[in-house]
């Protein structure tokens, strides 16, 4: 008995003293300021193992379509250079000033899934800035951009993706709009309502995107 009144006692104090902490000022949030060593590794290490774990049951339809890649090199480069930067590309003074920074994604192609870089694109990851893209575009239009990514991206040098881009006109949902949002203004893109189940996804559709309804 005695050693449960100790432990709830400690439990006491161990809550106390992270109200009095959190509610100091004391703790740093400031962008510009990295993490401290053990902070910086548990979010790291609990990002990429939920991220895993949530990817596990996501079904990865063919991403090896010329017109699928086409179309996601288009909407990479609206969607993802301003914050990663691309073959050619620097990051925008937004994604510049992302703590943590947001990673080349031709390296995470090569260290993730297909179905963890798809997840991580449809439902944002926390305290990082990145976006759940689910928010406006819904699965038919995020799985091109998981293709151009894992299939293309990793090959790629700053002539191979510009002239990858100019042949990729009218493909995609952002085909209009190459070149035009890589400083990172924030806009919105309204492709969908984001409802389709991450483990059932629709073939990714590839015909020309009529986006003059679409507001840029």
């Amino acid at each position: 008995m005695i050693y449960l009144k100790a432990a709830v006692v400690w439990l006491i104090v161990a809550v106390v003293a992270v109200f009095a902490v959190s509610s100091s000022g004391m703790i740093e949030v400031a962008a510009n300021r990295e993490h401290s060593g053990p902070v910086g590794w548990i979010l790291e290490t609990a990002r990429e193992a939920s991220v895993e774990r949530q990817a596990a049951s996501i079904d990865v339809p063919e991403l090896d379509s010329p017109d699928m890649q086409l179309a996601g090199i288009n909407d990479f480069d609206a969607m993802c250079v301003g914050c990663h930067g691309g073959p050619g590309k620097e990051r925008s003074s937004a994604g510049r000033g992302l703590n943590p920074i947001a990673p080349d994604l031709a390296t995470v192609a090569t260290e993730r899934t297909a179905a963890e870089i798809y997840w991580a694109t449809r439902n944002g990851i926390r305290m990082t800035g990145m976006p759940a893209w689910s928010a406006s575009h819904d699965d038919q239009s995020l799985w091109p951009v998981v293709s151009f990514i894992s299939m293309r991206l990793p090959d790629l040098d700053s002539a191979g993706y510009a002239a990858m881009l100019e042949g990729a006109t009218g493909h995609g949902h952002h085909s209009g709009d190459s070149g035009g949002h890589t400083e990172g203004d924030g806009e919105s893109h309204e492709h969908g309502n984001g409802a389709d189940q991450a483990n059932d996804p629709a073939v990714p559709a590839t015909e020309e995107h009529d986006h003059s309804t679409h507001e840029h």
